[in-house]
């Protein structure tokens, strides 16, 4: 993973370069044996000087400080209970962080990718707390993908959050693409109430398909605007 600042003309400058920790070996995904550890998603925390890394090969959620200077320290790792940890979103206040995750973790029985809830609040903004998980809706039939083992059809991607937090959107790709499947679901955005809590409550999901995207995309990216 690399640092960089931007210099007096603009410039990118690398300031550091850190190799990612081979953390617990027992939370590495389903098909990877003997995959180093991998960066997928960071988020800085907003009051704070820690970046959060999605250890995707890992399943796990690492921890770094980071000085102006842009030199980084790991601090540890925390278990992640969805599966395939990608992007990552913190709140305004620094006291929750969203992760996207892309795959359904079978021993937890899911049926579709999911979105983990962290409290990074106070001192557990070094070590974070998962305290809540949801599952996105209409995953689609299951199908076996270029790492030769079942996956949903339709998972989650890229989120966002409203400008005043109360609602959390997220977008889901239609991953089969292959000549086999038939359907034409898959491409939706779901949202989400932000309850006080942090937590997520589905309110909806709307069929892109509605608005124009063909059924053999993937859309990426969600941003919301405050009118």
């Amino acid at each position: 993973m690399h640092a960089f600042k931007l210099d007096e003309r603009g410039h990118l400058v690398e300031t550091d370069r850190v190799t990612l920790p081979e953390t617990d070996p027992g939370h590495l995904y389903e098909g990877s044996p003997g995959v180093p550890s991998l960066p997928l998603g960071i988020w800085d925390h907003p009051k704070k000087n820690f970046l959060y890394v999605g250890f995707v090969t890992r399943n796990e959620l690492g921890v770094y400080r980071y000085t102006h200077e842009g030199k980084l320290t790991f601090l540890t790792s925390v278990p992640n209970g969805g599966q395939d940890i990608c992007w990552l979103l913190a709140n305004r206040a620094g006291t929750r962080l969203y992760a996207v995750n892309n795959l359904n973790r079978k021993e937890a029985k899911d049926k579709a990718g999911s979105i983990s809830i962290y409290d990074i609040s106070g001192e557990k903004a070094e070590r974070p707390v998962e305290i809540g998980r949801v599952q996105t809706p209409f995953p689609g039939e299951s199908f076996i993908n270029n790492r030769m083992f079942s996956q949903p059809g339709s998972t989650p991607f890229q989120m966002d959050l409203d400008p005043e937090e109360k609602f959390f959107y997220v977008i889901n790709q239609r991953i089969n693409q292959m000549p086999e499947n038939k359907s034409t679901e898959g491409n939706f955005l779901h949202i989400f109430k932000v309850e006080k809590s942090g937590l997520l409550t589905l309110l909806d999901s709307r069929d892109l398909r509605k608005d124009g995207v063909p059924s053999k995309s993937r859309p990426q990216g969600v941003i919301t605007l405050d009118r």
